[in-house]
């Protein structure tokens, strides 16, 4: 029966070559049509089981929260003022398009002026507390009596206390640095109350000699020692699929490339979930087309070179991408897409299918140097090789079926 089924086989590929030509040739456009919708997910919850509660927990707190949508745009500069200019108008440009919901550029410092203490560091406070706690009773005093006379005297007493230890010089600077401040702020103010940056919670907040501070005087968040201005996107909506984040975060690289291309010195880079998400699936595109096409042409030359042939190889090699467009057809039609774990198989479909090719081959023209006509080479081939090579194909397809019994859903899918 087996020998029947592939003589029969060999005789229609032989007595009607043109039509099995026409008829592979058609199969095959409509296989590279499927394969163009085939479409890469790098997702990792794309690897796990859509029932899985862990996923589900996690797409849940993205729904809620959305803190991965945010992409982040690092700028690096010469000048400070040309890297503030460029994020006003980005901001306007970015804010116009449909799929951003606002740009955050700078912080709205006078909004925080009554919420300070927020923005102090912990051991700063801890330090305050103490000093207010061991200077209770001269801010008493001074709330008590507001005059300079007051505050002459509390300044001596502090220098030279009555009946006590010299006092520490350091310290009573620490303690009065805060009067001497407030001292320095009112003569600035008298001699120009509009100068909005002499007041005195901006000196405290701003010391101008503060190179490790990440905010500056406008609110950007900015690294004047690292020369580094930070801006941070925000989406209209929700992103759930793959699809919408690429097409996301194309619009934004594509307003910033725009931008950037008006100022000199400036260099832009992506941080965030979405620009993770498009390298993923840049990377694995291109690596994926290299490895195809490196495995493609080396099996090609190590065919030619051990059959000492060009034409026949070629055939064989002709043969292997016409079931791997199948291949990815199929795919297309039951699964719908690839992901990371099935693309880094697509070169070992390609080293167990070429040898399914050299079985072939070899046995053909081994029975061409024998003399047998074209024909006969053909139906002596399929009938040496074709039991073995049913027997590999299906062995080989059954160790990949094995994989559906996984609850991995990349392996499934796999297989």
């Amino acid at each position: 029966m087996r020998h029947w089924f592939l003589e029969r086989c060999g005789r229609l590929a032989t007595s009607h070559a043109l039509v099995v030509t026409i008829l592979a040739i058609i199969i095959t456009t409509l296989a590279i049509g499927e394969a163009k919708k085939l479409h890469l997910k790098t997702g990792q919850m794309d690897l796990t089981p859509k029932n899985n509660v862990v996923r589900k927990n996690f797409q849940g707190f993205l729904q809620d929260f959305k803190v991965l949508d945010d992409i982040f745009i690092l700028v690096t500069y010469h000048k400070e003022s040309d890297a503030k200019d460029f994020a006003k108008v980005l901001e306007k440009k970015l804010v116009a398009e449909k799929e951003v919901k606002e740009v955050f550029v700078r912080l709205d410092l006078e909004t925080l002026m009554d919420k300070f203490l927020y923005l102090i560091e912990s051991d700063k406070l801890d330090k305050l507390l103490a000093s207010l706690n061991e200077n209770g009773t001269l801010m008493e005093e001074m709330a008590k009596r507001q005059d300079l006379k007051t505050l002459l005297t509390i300044i001596k007493d502090r220098m030279s206390p009555k009946g006590g230890p010299p006092p520490d010089l350091d310290k009573v600077e620490q303690d009065l640095s805060l009067v001497l401040e407030v001292l320095r702020t009112m003569t600035r103010s008298i001699g120009a109350p509009e100068k909005k940056e002499d007041s005195l919670w901006r000196r405290i907040f701003f010391p101008k000699d503060d190179e490790e501070r990440l905010y500056d005087e406008d609110g950007y968040i900015i690294s004047k020692k690292a020369k580094k201005l930070l801006l941070i996107v925000k989406s209209s909506s929700y992103l759930t699929q793959q699809d919408e984040v690429i097409q996301y975060f194309t619009k934004v690289k594509d307003g910033v490339e725009e931008t950037l291309v008006k100022y000199q010195g400036l260099s832009v880079g992506y941080a965030g979930s979405p620009a993770i998400t498009y390298d993923e699936k840049s990377t694995v595109e291109g690596d994926m087309f290299f490895s195809t096409l490196l495995s493609l042409t080396g099996i090609t030359l190590l065919f030619i070179i051990s059959l000492q042939s060009f034409v026949h190889p070629l055939l064989g090699v002709t043969t292997l991408l016409v079931s791997l467009i199948c291949t990815f057809g199929v795919t297309q039609l039951v699964i719908g897409h690839l992901t990371l774990v099935s693309t880094a198989f697509t070169a070992t479909l390609i080293g167990i299918g070429i040898g399914f090719g050299i079985h072939i081959v070899a046995c053909y023209e081994e029975e061409r140097a024998r003399g047998s006509l074209n024909d006969e080479a053909v139906l002596a081939t399929l009938h040496a090789t074709g039991p073995g090579i049913i027997t590999g194909a299906t062995t080989s397809a059954a160790a990949f079926y094995t994989m559906l019994l996984t609850e991995f859903t990349a392996f499934q899918e796999l297989g």
